[in-house]
Formats: structure tokens, sequence, C-alpha cells
């Protein structure tokens, strides 16, 4: 158990690290600062595409357990190997498209429903901890070392036999919930850019923050938010699609 714990911390770790990468190179571009997180799950998705059809990812997702399937790279690839199954299976490529893409939605858009709801409800973030943006070697370790523990978190959660679908809506909607509302979400963001924005817990913050724009009768964020959701994984279940005809083990 502990060997699997540890490889899903070194996995997660990697996927937080690519995020990171991309985060900082984003926010060197000129697009405005409000759609950099937006810009950078874009890009993560389109990454994680080429992960995914050059059979990587398969070999992540073998090694690192949860550590592959927590971040939205993971979302991604379990919306592909849905639809990849249900293809191979007999089912026109419609069917199998919605396969995975309404199997992933299932968790994603039930945690991200309670998460937008307690923004809505609760309000703007109380008790944050004021910290400074780390140096740029020291935003890489702690975007490794936050997002390999949160999926460290979800595999010694499924090792007590939790199922990994109540584990992901949990983590999104008490990262949307108390670990937003009480500015521990804010205050990991700055201290890893991407590190906790590319795992599900950082979709339930970023639907948190939805929700407290909407009390406020701003509802573009959230539009463009559940667009976003949408659209990631509808390409994992595109993935699944182009996989259907190859080796599964591939």
């Amino acid at each position: 158990m502990i060997r699997r714990i540890v490889k899903g911390f070194l996995v997660g770790g990697l996927m937080g690290l690519i995020g990171q990468v991309i985060f900082l190179v984003i926010s060197k571009t000129a697009i405005p600062s409000d759609m950099i997180v937006p810009a950078t799950m874009l890009t993560y998705g389109f990454v994680s595409v080429a992960l995914i059809l050059s059979g990587l990812y398969f070999k992540l997702a073998a090694f690192g357990g949860h550590g592959a399937d927590l971040p939205i790279s993971g979302l991604m690839f379990g919306a592909a190997m849905t639809c990849a199954d249900a293809k191979r299976s007999g089912r026109g490529t419609l069917a199998s498209f919605f396969a995975g893409f309404w199997m992933i939605m299932k968790i994603l858009g039930a945690g991200f429903v309670v998460a937008f709801v307690l923004g809505l409800v609760l309000g703007p973030y109380k008790g944050s901890v004021p910290v400074e943006a780390p140096s740029l070697g020291m935003q890489f370790l702690w975007a490794f070392v936050v997002c390999g523990l949160l999926c460290a978190f979800a595999q010694l959660l499924t090792e007590a036999k939790v199922p990994f679908p109540i584990v992901a809506m949990a983590l999104i909607a008490i990262g949307g919930g108390l670990l937003t509302r009480f500015g521990v979400l804010d205050t990991l963001n700055t201290l890893t850019g991407a590190g906790a924005t590319v795992t599900a817990v950082g979709c339930g913050n970023g639907a948190y923050g939805t929700g407290i724009l909407a009390a406020a009768g701003i509802w573009v964020p959230f539009l463009i938010t559940v667009l976003l959701n949408c659209v990631l994984v509808a390409m994992g279940s595109l993935c699944g699609l182009a996989l259907a005809g190859k080796n599964p083990d591939k």
C-alpha cells in the first residue's frame, strides 16, 4: 500500500510540474490575467491529449494509480478509456463518445455543482494565510509537492476501499467548499501557481469562485468554466474514439 501511495505522489507531482510549466509560459503572454487559468487548463488539455494518444499516459496510470487519475488529465483519460471500450464493444461512434463524456461529467458535474452552490451561499473567502509568491524554483517544488500530496491522499482513500468516483467528487466539493472558504486553496494557488489548479480540487476551487461572482450577478466566469470543463472531457472522449482501433495497452 505504501508503495502505491508513493507512486501516486510521484506521478501526481509530475503532472503538477507540467501544469506549472504551462502556467508560467501562459502568464508571460499578452493573455489577460483573468484568462490565464482557463488558458492554462485548455493548454494542459492539449498536452494531455498528446500523452494519451502517444500511449505515455497508459504507462503513467499503470505506475502511479490515482496520481494519474486525480489531475484533469486523468479525468480525460477516464473518458477516453470508457469511450474506447464502448466503441470496441460495438456501440456507435456517437454513443461511444457520450458514454465516455457522460461517465466523467457525472463525477465532475456533481462536485462542481456542490462547490458552486457553496460559493453562491457562503460567499467570499475568509481566513486565508497571506503569503508571498515564492521564487521560481520554489514554485516548481511547491507544485510538485502539493499536487503529489493531493494525489497520494486520493490513493490512500481508495486503499481504504473508498470508490474513486466518490473520492474525486468529494475532493472537488471540499476543494470548492471548506478549503476555498477558509483560504487554503487561495494560499496554495499563490505558492504553486498551477500545482493545485490542474487537479480535481482545483476544479472545485474554480467552481466556488464562480459561485461567489454569480451571487453578485456576474455569470460569465461560470459559463466559461462550465464550457471549459465540457471541452476538456470531450477532448478525452475524442481520444477514446482515436484509440478504439488500437491495442488498449499501447
